[in-house]
């Protein structure tokens, strides 16, 4: 699932040029990170639990990051999204 994630997220903010981290992918190490001004931080999966309990109390996490506090963050409940 964390692969399918990747590939869409990288879809869909590759125009930003920004660096992506994934909180499920592999780990870029600290020194490489600690020379990026901008980038997205994504859970792709916020409630691993409750996901597979299927009970849609999880969601999808996109923060812009910056070396201040978040620029910008977005959590969506995909189980939102469909009716029941």
């Amino acid at each position: 699932m964390n692969e399918y994630m990747q590939v869409a997220y990288r879809a869909a903010l590759e125009h930003t040029g920004l660096p992506m981290l994934s909180e499920e992918g592999a780990e870029i190490p600290p020194g490489q990170r600690s020379h990026w001004d901008l980038y997205w931080l994504i859970d792709p999966l916020d409630g691993t639990k409750e996901f597979i309990k299927g009970n849609g109390e999880f969601t999808v996490d996109i923060a812009l990051m910056a070396p201040a506090p978040a620029a910008a963050t977005m959590a969506r409940k995909p189980s939102s999204m469909w009716p029941a």
